[in-house]
């Protein structure tokens, strides 16, 4: 039924106009309204409006004015958060993956967790879809709320065994939407409803289990107690709580206070987040934030009001086409970013690999030219007097020039007769069971040992190489050995730039790690890859999950001859933060460009036709 008293933006709305130009025809007197106090709101009389709607040729009795806070809000603006939301995390994980199972066995769910991400995708563009054209009115919008809404409780599922603060954040917009689909409400309000159940689960979230929130990681950054945490918390939601309240209550102080707090608190989470490697809780955090600030200013959303279906079309294809041609080009790029940082962990596992057999063969070198000298063989001919022993080993030991840790030298049976520098516990001690005395004692050849863990306390583990001594009747004398001072080989691997960031690993033939004992895990795992990743012609690259469960790229490289390995690895969020960097940027512009422009060309649209109108 016709109304007989319009407001400004009733006007605006019925006539496709924008309120300045109903204000501009109050103000020229085109058009008569009451004013209610001297600065009070317009009514206008509904002859007036049939004034104008004459004027543009439209018939007043069959185009009638449905209330904003009365009817279905369009567009939704709510659904719009739900729709940018389930777009970016649908994108998110195949733009940057989800790294951060706590069980590496779990991550063969990771093809599952795909789907649900395509299916948000879709789902999130048909949201926005069934927005612009008003389709609502059925039963479809409702089923698609239901949709959304079991895919993220889905995620709910998986993730709750991952990480408490991420699966109930899925868990309150899963609530939402259902609620959504049995009872109509408000975009507000579910605003309002969803902020407090996000607030209220994250707080027992972090109450469960304080370590699930890894992006804030409030207990490494402050002195906080659990029982401290529950009492601050307790006083977020209140207030939080209580604004929401007077904020439904249409109090605009609060409206303003509750969009203020959210979005401040969205947007240092996202940035917590992104820093920690985390993209998908930094896509949730900005767009959360985003419309966050949106909200209080929802009633000026008039963008697709009184646009005829080629308009929403065209605005629809435009919104679609320009968010997903932006995703594409973002992908390639972060595809390509990761193939640059390979290519860099590949130059270090190269660099690494000929460093250390450079430094193998010079500690073999050494040792083979003291040996072959005849100087210790003379000694230990001439009855072994300790003083010589000390001459000819000191002579070895200079010439290493700090590459050798100590030498020994044993007699034929395998009994360490001196060591320089001195060393008390390895006097007179039987090696003739040991590895690095039969070797060169049987084949006449050098041997290298794998890493030696001594059982003499104070000395370090080591690397030894074994040189058999023989006098000029090839008798066989006794054995020398050279215990590689493998600090001086990390010093060279730094020097070279090949483990700035400590993580690079070597490996022995029986799989004992020789430099940084804190990447044993990795190691281990990186063992079990199938012999042709790590042929000693190539370099190895894989980007698979570690033992901790943590997604890393990983360069490994035989080291010639010697068969020990070289690994270079990287945590993809460490390896990729400078690139994520400009990828978050990239997927942000890509946003804030597809609505903009879109709200843009509307706006120009409209003012355009609102021009032509006052030419007429």
């Amino acid at each position: 039924m016709p109304k007989s008293i319009y407001t400004v933006k009733e006007v605006a709305e019925l006539l496709g106009f924008s309120t300045n130009t109903v204000y501009k025809y109050l103000d020229d007197g085109s058009i008569k309204a009451v004013r209610l106090g001297t600065e009070g709101r317009f009514r206008i009389p509904a002859s007036e409006v049939d004034k104008l709607l004459q004027e543009r040729g439209g018939n007043p009795q069959k185009m009638k004015v449905t209330s904003f806070d009365q009817g279905q809000e369009f567009p939704g603006v709510f659904d719009w958060f739900i729709g940018f939301l389930s777009i970016g995390i649908g994108l998110s994980q195949f733009i940057y993956p989800i790294y951060f199972f706590t069980n590496a066995n779990l991550a063969g769910i990771a093809p599952f967790v795909d789907v649900i991400c395509v299916l948000l995708l879709i789902s999130g563009i048909l949201l926005l879809g069934f927005d612009i054209f008003n389709i609502g009115k059925n039963n479809r919008r409702s089923s698609l709320d239901i949709i959304i809404g079991v895919l993220y409780l889905i995620l709910t599922g998986i993730f709750v065994f991952q990480n408490y603060v991420v699966a109930f954040g899925y868990l309150s917009l899963s609530l939402i939407l259902l609620m959504s689909a049995l009872k109509k409400i408000s975009s507000y309000s579910r605003y309002l409803i969803f902020i407090n159940v996000l607030c209220f689960l994250v707080g027992v979230a972090y109450i469960l289990s304080p370590e699930s929130l890894r992006a804030l990681n409030i207990s490494a950054i402050t002195a906080f107690s659990k029982n401290t945490y529950i009492f601050i918390w307790m006083i977020f939601f209140g207030l939080v709580l209580l604004s929401s309240y007077l904020a439904y209550r249409k109090n605009i102080v609060f409206i303003r206070l509750i969009a203020v707090i959210v979005g401040i608190t969205s947007f240092v989470y996202a940035i917590l987040s992104f820093t920690g490697g985390f993209w998908g809780s930094a896509v949730f955090g900005i767009i959360l934030g985003s419309f966050s600030m949106i909200f209080p200013v929802t009633d000026r959303f008039d963008f697709f009001r009184n646009r005829n279906k080629k308009e929403s079309a065209i605005g629809f294809v435009w919104l679609v086409v320009i968010f997903l041609t932006g995703s594409l080009i973002l992908r390639a790029i972060h595809v390509s970013l990761q193939r640059s940082v390979l290519a860099e962990m590949e130059n270090e596992a190269e660099t690494a690999s000929v460093i250390t057999k450079d430094f193998i063969d010079r500690n073999i070198s050494i040792l083979k030219t003291s040996v072959e000298s005849g100087d210790l063989a003379n000694a230990l001919s001439e009855g072994g007097a300790v003083g010589d022993l000390d001459r000819e080993l000191k002579k070895m030991f200079l010439l290493s020039n700090n590459f050798f840790a100590r030498v020994i030298v044993t007699d034929n049976h395998g009994k360490v007769l001196d060591t320089y520098p001195f060393y008390l516990q390895s006097q007179n001690v039987d090696l003739s069971d040991r590895d690095h005395f039969i070797q060169p004692a049987v084949t006449g050849d050098i041997y290298i040992s794998g890493l030696i863990q001594p059982k003499s306390s104070g000395v370090s583990p080591s690397v030894l190489i074994s040189s058999p001594i023989f006098d000029n009747n090839d008798k066989f004398l006794g054995v020398a050995i050279a215990s590689v001072n493998l600090l001086e080989l990390q010093k060279q691997l730094k020097r070279a730039g090949s483990d700035e960031t400590g993580m690079l690993s070597l490996v022995d033939s029986q799989g004992n790690y020789v430099l940084n004992p804190g990447l044993q895990k990795t190691i281990t795992s990186a063992l079990s890859e199938k012999s042709g990743d790590t042929s000693a012609r190539r370099v190895g690259l894989t980007v698979d999950y570690n033992s901790d469960g943590i997604l890393e790229f990983r360069a490994s490289k035989e080291v010639e001859e010697y068969g020990w390995k070289v690994f270079v690895t990287k945590p993809r969020s460490m390896a990729m933060k400078t690139y994520s960097s400009m990828g978050f940027g990239i997927f942000l512009f890509f946003m804030m460009f597809t609505t903009g422009s879109l709200i843009f060309a509307v706006y120009l649209r409209t003012e355009g036709v609102n021009r032509r109108i006052e030419i007429n």
